[in-house]
């Protein structure tokens, strides 16, 4: 925005951070959450230390996420757990 408005960058400093500065982490042990959205479906993917789990929303019919429908939907969550799983693999290996 600032560069449209012709003003310059006041904190040129941010622009360019040193990499190497940066705590790295051990990516086997990232753990949490993770959410995969196609609507109006929610994959969502919680790693613990002793488990991952998947949980599957409709978010129109419940934008609370209340009702899991992991093993309702089958069909749906089969696809939707694919497609996560290769997302997956892609980020966490």
């Amino acid at each position: 925005m600032l560069k449209t408005e012709g003003k310059p960058n006041p904190h040129p400093e941010r622009i360019l951070k040193n990499v190497n500065e940066f705590e790295s982490f051990d990516q086997k042990n990232l753990i949490g959450h993770a959410a995969w959205n196609a609507w109006p479906w929610k994959l969502h993917r919680i790693q613990t230390p002793r488990e991952t789990r998947f949980e599957l929303y409709n978010l129109e019919t419940d934008p609370m996420e209340s009702d899991d429908l992991l093993k309702k939907q089958s069909k749906k969550s089969k696809y939707h757990d694919n497609r996560f799983g290769k997302m997956a693999e892609i980020r966490f290996e």
